[in-house]
């Protein structure tokens, strides 16, 4: 009898412990090495994870930096534009004109270049041909209106008129010769060679200083790059004629007015594309 329970007792033993070597057998090398492979997926996700966030910085980084090189190259051009850009410049005068509540009577430029100074002695021969022409049409209509008259005097009317023709063309040249081009203080320094001058005097009419001073700050205030090299006045004319129809004149005459040298700049160079980068 005993010799039976202790067989049985050594079979459940046995069957116990063979339960326990295929569990233990089975955890490692089935369960344990899928546990493993578990872990090692869960770090390389974890990895790819933060790799990602990484190159995600870098690329908002690198967005960041061409909006803001593309951004200061934008604003570089509206400091310093590429062209003279004159157009938009008379543009910016004639807005400051009408905000400062000043009158510009004359604008007069120096490009210090011959092209266009050639262009300018173009403009201003077109100018005096439609003077002439003008001036040959009024001689014309007259002299169709004295043809009733006698021949002296039709004679006396042309050496009148010639006279008349003799004093416009000297006083035409008088002004050209007083007409000089304003050049700035800056113009014989020392400037890059792909950093150009516009020179510019602007005549100013107002009430007072303070409107010519509000031009003053506009102008200071506009985005391209302008030097105020010079501000001279000059003193109202308050002679008045007591006519009612010289009144605007002599309103006009009265006003404070002031020659201002501006100096800008333009840029010739060739500049840095960032979408080339």
């Amino acid at each position: 009898m005993n010799s039976l329970g202790s067989n049985k007792k050594m079979t459940i033993f046995l069957m116990v412990a063979l339960v326990l070597v295929v569990v233990f057998a089975l955890f490692y090398y089935v369960i344990y090495p899928k546990i493993e492979e578990k872990d090692s997926l869960q770090l390389q996700l974890s990895s790819s994870q933060s790799e990602s966030k990484q190159l995600e910085k870098q690329l908002e980084t690198l967005k960041s930096n061409q909006q803001a090189e593309q951004k200061s190259t934008a604003e570089l051009k509206m400091k310093v534009p590429t062209s003279r850009e004159l157009n938009h410049l008379i543009d910016s005068i004639e807005q400051i004109e009408s905000v400062s509540n000043t009158d510009v009577t004359e604008v007069a430029f120096n490009n210090y270049d011959a092209t266009v100074k050639e262009t300018l002695k173009t403009d201003e021969q077109e100018d005096k041909n439609k003077q002439t022409e003008q001036a040959n049409g009024a001689n014309s209509s007259a002299d169709s209106a004295a043809s009733t008259d006698t021949t002296q005097a039709k004679d006396e009317n042309t050496d009148s008129n010639d006279q008349n023709n003799a004093s416009q063309t000297s006083d035409e040249q008088n002004n050209d010769e007083e007409k000089t081009a304003p050049i700035s203080p800056i113009a014989s320094s020392s400037l890059p060679d792909t950093l150009k001058l516009v020179t510019m005097n602007v005549t100013v009419a107002a009430m007072d200083k303070k409107e010519i001073k509000n031009f003053l700050k506009e102008i200071e205030l506009l985005p391209r790059i302008m030097r105020i090299d010079s501000v001279s006045y000059a003193t109202p004319n308050t002679e008045v004629t007591g006519t009612t129809d010289g009144s605007q004149e002599d309103s006009s005459k009265e006003k404070l007015q002031a020659t201002i040298q501006l100096t800008t700049f333009y840029y010739v160079g060739q500049l840095d594309d960032p979408k080339e980068k």
